[in-house]
């Protein structure tokens, strides 16, 4: 394209890669690629601007304040940003939030200016912190309501996707599991959870509801249903969970909590006392799961961090040892022809030498 161009007065500059993202991106490939890139640009195209675009959707630059890139020219690099209304703590500022309703007490849809601080909690309730109320499930396809009892399968939400956008926990009716969605006239209800599986064409805009972080009051979140036009990634994190979510599936720390909510609670509660305690104990095998997803979790981000550290330091001393070993045979070169001038200047002096004492000779015949 650079070659294409070259003589286009209209073609100013061009961006090597727009938005990088995704589980493969990092700082090692990034330096690597961007530089041959721009060099690459530059020598067929020597008066375009090259410009460079950041990681995380291009959200992120920070790194170049402890490593600047390293080119032979300068004076025509530009680098990119961009700056969305979901790059930061605003994201309350945009769309629709979950709030209490003033007139029956229930969850209802309104502007995320009307301030209504939840907490998300480690037991994975959702709660409206002014009124200690946390959020539930009703049946499938029904209207989720405020309710005191928080221990219960369907008063927990779990982040199910990398995004972070759908909310799951369990219906009342039957155990299933259903995702937090959109209803009729604005009415938030749960339904079975859309577009988990890659069959074709799907649509869960409807089940898109963030817990975003507010800067209003300390630990505090809004619950907020997202647009099409609010959805950005979370970039960088996105490879750690994929690799947490399958390596949780690999050691099977999920199958006490599957064995756990195939079962509806509705019947065991009918079942008197006995049905009550194997309910908690479920309960307790659930908790558990969460437990140790979360040890094994932690235990995967250090593994990831020292594995990349790892590499990294290996690709540095290949490259170290690359230096040497051109080091190394530029000094054999250089020995290789101090030993052949010095032969020469060795040769020069023997003849000098021979000269000399033959001149001696005849000037003594002379004498």
């Amino acid at each position: 394209m650079a070659e294409t161009f070259n003589s286009s007065r209209n073609v100013v500059g061009m961006s090597l890669r727009n938005e990088l993202r995704g589980p493969k991106q990092n700082l090692v490939d990034w330096y690597r690629y961007m530089q041959m890139g721009a060099e690459a640009v530059h020598l067929v195209n020597p008066n375009v601007l090259v410009i460079l675009s950041g990681l995380d959707y291009d959200k992120v630059l920070t790194f170049l304040s402890v490593k600047q890139v390293e080119l032979t020219f300068e004076g025509k690099l530009v680098f990119e940003l961009h700056w969305y209304g979901f790059s930061d703590g605003g994201d309350w500022k945009n769309g629709l939030c979950v709030l209490q309703s003033r007139s029956n007490g229930e969850p209802v849809l309104g502007s995320c200016g009307e301030y209504q601080a939840w907490s998300y909690t480690s037991e994975l309730n959702l709660v409206l912190k002014d009124a200690g109320l946390c959020l539930q499930a009703g049946a499938d396809g029904e209207e989720v309501k405020f309710g005191t009892q928080c221990k219960n399968l369907g008063s927990k939400w779990v982040q199910i996707t990398d995004s972070r956008m759908l909310l799951s926990t369990y219906a009342e009716d039957n155990g299933h599991m259903v995702c937090l969605d959109l209803g009729p006239e604005n009415s938030i209800i749960t339904s079975t959870c859309k577009c988990l599986v890659e069959e074709g064409p799907c649509s869960s805009e409807s089940q898109w509801f963030k817990i975003v972080d507010s800067n209003r009051e300390s630990s505090s979140y809004h619950l907020q249903l997202r647009t099409t036009d609010e959805i950005g990634r979370e970039a960088i994190r996105r490879a750690m969970k994929a690799l947490r979510k399958r390596h949780l599936l690999e050691e099977g720390a999920h199958a006490p909590a599957i064995a756990a909510l195939s079962r509806p609670f509705a019947a065991q509660h009918s079942a008197g006392i006995r049905g009550k305690e194997k309910a908690e104990k479920l309960e307790f095998e659930l908790q558990q799961c969460y437990r140790a997803q979360s040890r094994l979790s932690e235990q995967l981000v250090v593994e990831v961090a020292e594995c990349r550290s790892s590499k990294a330091l290996v690709q540095e001393k290949e490259s170290l040892i690359t230096s040497l070993q051109s080091e190394v045979t530029q000094a054999r070169e250089e020995n290789s022809q101090l030993k052949e001038c010095l032969d020469e200047k060795t040769e020069a002096l023997v003849l000098v030498l021979t000269e000399n004492h033959s001149l001696q000779l005849q000037m003594k015949d002379v004498m």
